[in-house]
């Protein structure tokens, strides 16, 4: 399943080029935002819930994280 979500990331970045406006990216993880702001570039604004210095597994939920993703164009995340 998490190939998959990587295969269909792929493909999203393949049609970039092709829009002219940055790509709102919210991912669950600094390692997943780090992908993203590798694959898309200067194409690409990226948000991570979790910092990296935080522990995923002790995030505390903030109603603005709901306002964030809801506005992403893209949302990249781990897990079942």
């Amino acid at each position: 399943m998490f190939f998959n979500k990587i295969i269909l990331f792929l493909l999203f970045a393949i049609t970039i080029p092709i829009i002219a406006e940055e790509i709102s990216v919210v991912t669950s993880t600094p390692n997943l935002e780090n992908l993203a702001r590798e694959i898309g570039g200067n194409l690409v604004a990226t948000y991570s819930f979790v910092k990296s210095y935080e522990n995923p597994h002790f995030l505390e939920i903030n109603p603005a994280y709901m306002l964030r993703a809801h506005s992403a164009q893209l949302f990249v995340e781990t897990g079942l």
